[in-house]
């Protein structure tokens, strides 16, 4: 198998996965590429505007930062409850099958599509 054809049934592989998934991936494909070309933010600056947004964190962006060693992953995991929440609280606006007892909660937030709502992104 040459490289075209090995990159060709790369490709067809990612976009079955991709099709076959209920969610969008969030692709962190370097601040570079995506700050310069997309102008979104980096991982401190996404997790900044998930705070500012209308989901309303208690605390400002340092607050999680220092209470977690400034761990980015972490203030994600503490973010993304909150999200859980308000989705829950706010269920009437979205997609009857996100609160399905068989959807892992992991599909809150779906990052694109809040970010866009709340328009976090340029």
């Amino acid at each position: 198998m040459d490289y075209s054809q090995y990159k060709a049934g790369c490709l067809e592989k990612l976009k079955d996965f991709l099709t076959s998934e209920k969610k969008r991936p969030v692709l962190f494909i370097g601040s570079g590429l995506s700050q310069r070309y997309l102008q979104i933010p980096d991982w401190k600056g996404l997790l900044d505007a998930l705070c500012r947004s209308p989901v309303k964190m208690p605390k400002p962006l340092e607050y999680y930062l220092q209470s977690t060693g400034n761990d980015y992953p972490k203030v994600a995991d503490k973010l993304k409850q909150r999200y859980f929440n308000y989705f829950w609280e706010h269920k009437k606006e979205y997609p009857g099958y996100l609160f399905s007892e068989t959807e892992n909660k992991d599909i809150f937030p779906d990052l694109k599509s809040k970010c866009n709502k709340f328009k976090l992104y340029k």
